[in-house]
């Protein structure tokens, strides 16, 4: 009992360095730039504020069986967040509480994975108004799909494949033993993240 507890404090040092810390610095940047744009600095901040609030949530006992809660609040606060950038949310969710079961750690990767997707809908989806969310549960997995319906200039997909969020998002998929796919399409890009139960 003893150990785990120790292990739990360590891993909870690891995902404040990690991600907040991580968060933190960037923001420091960002103020010693000359003439950084204030909605830069906002999102920035706002992301700092997520990613504690996400570490907390998902070592709170109370959503041991309730990952369907876990993720109504973390809409309620990426949803203002979109609304802000001038983005509709489309929310469509089914899946049976009792049937993900999560380790803490896994849920707090899969909601980083989520921060990032919809991060990377703000930033870099051109001229997108809305954004699709639809995470359904069958009897092994758990699918995610983030879609967008920004617009797709030539040189977005290799900027795309290229970028540290897309690479720290697989990392995460992969050490949930999940997987992580993206594709431009006509509109937009398709993301999908599939997690074992």
């Amino acid at each position: 009992k003893k150990q785990a507890l120790m292990d739990e404090r360590q891993s909870l040092l690891s995902d404040m360095h990690d991600g907040l810390g991580s968060q933190l610095v960037e923001l420091i940047t960002l103020l010693r730039v000359p003439n950084t744009n204030q909605t830069d600095i906002q999102l920035k901040a706002t992301q700092c504020l997520n990613d504690l609030r996400l570490i907390l949530d998902s070592r709170n006992p109370l959503f041991d069986a309730q990952f369907s809660v876990l993720l109504g609040q973390w809409r309620a606060r990426i949803e203002p967040v979109l609304q802000a950038a001038n983005i509709e949310l489309e929310w469509f969710m089914e899946c049976e509480d009792s049937a993900v079961t999560l380790t803490p750690q896994s849920k707090l990767d899969l909601l980083r994975i989520l921060q990032e997707l919809i991060t990377n809908v703000i930033k870099h989806a051109e001229q997108a108004t809305k954004v699709n969310f639809h995470c359904i549960q069958n009897d092994s997995q758990l699918i995610i799909r983030v879609q967008d319906n920004g617009k797709n200039p030539k040189d977005s997909v290799d900027k795309k494949s290229d970028g540290y969020g897309l690479s720290s998002i697989q990392n995460r998929a992969k050490k949930m033993n999940g997987k992580f796919s993206f594709e431009p399409k006509k509109e937009g890009w398709n993301t999908k993240v599939t997690v074992p139960l």
